[in-house]
């Protein structure tokens, strides 16, 4: 085999093993980028979910805070009429007293 013909060969041979490295890197490369955009996917279904849950405990809590305003309120309106009732009796007790 003549000398030029065996060095193209090398130098194709040379070429066709720095293309299988390139090609071996880039896989690797696409592989890891792969693995990152999963992972930062599962993370963000997951920030999603968090932040739904989040905006219906907001929900809940509005409605929980309102109920309870109301609750305090009708707390108070009973506490005053059993004040009344207490007077009343009190002044009726009095009266039979006497």
């Amino acid at each position: 085999m003549s000398p030029l013909v065996r060095a193209q060969i090398k130098h194709i041979n040379k070429a066709v093993a720095d293309l299988r490295d390139l090609l071996r890197d880039s896989r690797e490369r696409t592989e890891s980028a792969q693995a990152e955009r999963d992972r930062l996917l599962t993370e963000q279904w997951s920030l999603r979910k968090d932040l739904a849950t989040l905006k219906r405990v907001a929900n809940d809590s509005d409605a929980i805070l309102a109920d309870n305003e109301r609750l305090r309120t009708q707390r108070a309106e009973i506490q005053n009429r059993l004040a009344r009732i207490l007077h009343c009796t009190k002044g009726l007790q009095r009266e039979f007293r006497q």
